[in-house]
């Protein structure tokens, strides 16, 4: 079962820093020029997120004036929580470190204010890989076929952790639907949870619609 719970609202990846050099173009130039720029990717390789992590870094030197190496450090914990509080705190400020943060970073810092040691607000949003739906998929056997079964019957849904899109849309729509589902949290991925699912550990999860379809 695949049902379309948002549209429009998330989006898969969102990249952040701080604050680049100011200044011509030239130095700007001057300032990448030999230098190596760190992805801090907030979950594991695999998953959509490593995905558009390596896409970002084989074609981004050639817009940056100067010309860095982008190299990615991948920075699982806390469903993305633990990358997004290590870019806010421990990043430079200088652009030389860029996010690659959980796209629900927002509904996290309201809803998870213990887990949180960001602003939101404070980040510099550079834009998105891409906006998309986000889909819950379960099993065929898992008894459910639509919304009106999830408000029937729990099923088990895989999450990497309190600050995800995995944990907090169907918590979300639990609390505004009355839908059914106990989250099961730890996974380092998405790949990790399809896996999941394939053995039977779990029946769904909540993931972007684009990412469905990269698993394919």
């Amino acid at each position: 079962m695949a049902h379309r719970m948002f549209t429009g609202v998330f989006v898969a990846a969102a990249l952040l820093l701080g604050s680049f050099t100011s200044g011509t173009a030239a130095s700007v130039a001057d300032f990448y020029r030999g230098k190596t720029v760190k992805i801090v990717v907030s979950f594991s390789p695999g998953g959509t997120y490593g995905l558009y992590g390596r896409l970002a870094s084989r074609h981004w030197p050639k817009h940056i004036p100067g010309n860095p190496t982008i190299v990615l450090q991948h920075m699982t914990g806390a469903g993305g929580l633990k990358a997004t509080n290590f870019v806010y705190n421990a990043s430079p400020k200088d652009g030389s470190e860029i996010g690659m943060l959980v796209d629900t970073m927002v509904i996290a810092q309201l809803l998870r204010p213990k887990k949180v040691k960001f602003d939101a607000a404070k980040f510099q949003f550079l834009g998105s890989m891409v906006g998309t739906p986000h889909v819950i998929a379960v099993r065929k056997d898992s008894g459910v076929t639509s919304l009106a079964d999830m408000k029937k019957k729990v099923v088990k849904l895989g999450s990497t952790g309190t600050g995800s899109p995995t944990f907090l849309l169907p918590t979300i729509v639990g609390a505004l639907l009355g839908t059914k589902a106990k989250i099961v949290k730890g996974y380092k991925g998405s790949r990790s949870i399809t896996v999941a699912i394939e053995r039977g550990e779990v029946q769904g999860m909540s993931l972007a619609w684009i990412s469905w379809r990269q698993q394919k």
